[in-house]
């Protein structure tokens, strides 16, 4: 991610891409940490299930 500023990561058609900011919906949604997308994003990112 080195470089890129005033961006979001979204899920679109079961892919993750890149968003704008100005695009973003201005009202907040949740995730289900327990979830199926959340799952989906730490094993595509490679982070750990629980922080410590």
């Amino acid at each position: 991610m080195a470089g890129i500023t005033e961006m979001l990561i979204g899920r679109w058609h079961s892919r993750f891409v890149h968003v704008p900011m100005q695009l973003a919906p201005r009202q907040r949604k949740e995730v289900d940490t327990h979830g199926d997308l959340w799952l989906s994003v730490i094993e595509a990112t490679g982070q750990p299930v629980a922080f410590g």
